[in-house]
């Protein structure tokens, strides 16, 4: 697995329409949080950064039971802004090459697996489309 890639997780939103009144990275499925998950399939990533925002010190808290050396980047502006600006914040200090997931994103571990071997730029490579 390459380590030229900072991995960023947008985790600042709110989640208002799931009308839970937690962060969507929080809400558990099967006893795991949807955070915790990521961070699984993410086990071999050098650079992880997250984004918090809303909730930051649930997520801080829910990140560092499963990895402590995660790096995390407040969005403060996070009710007015949306992923774009939380995946800037988190890359801009990050590696060359930065992968950008939701905080509430599910993906198989197959698919994470490919998509953390690819190299160079590229988007969305799950679906065979990639830039050379």
């Amino acid at each position: 697995m390459s380590s030229i890639k900072s991995v960023v997780i947008s985790c600042a939103g709110i989640g208002s329409r799931l009308g839970l009144a937690t962060t969507k990275a929080l809400v558990e499925i099967d006893g795991l949080t949807v955070i915790a998950r990521q961070l699984q399939a993410l086990e071999n990533v050098e650079d992880l950064r997250i984004v918090v925002g809303y909730q930051a010190g649930d997520v801080i808290a829910e990140v560092r039971r499963c990895r402590p050396d995660a790096i995390f980047v407040y969005n403060h502006d996070y009710f007015s802004t949306k992923t774009g600006a939380s995946f800037y914040l988190g890359a801009r200090h990050g590696n060359d090459y930065a992968i950008e997931l939701d905080g509430d994103l599910l993906v198989n571990p197959d698919d994470m697996r490919m998509l953390l071997e690819q190299n160079g730029e590229w988007i969305d490579s799950l679906r065979g489309y990639q830039l050379r």
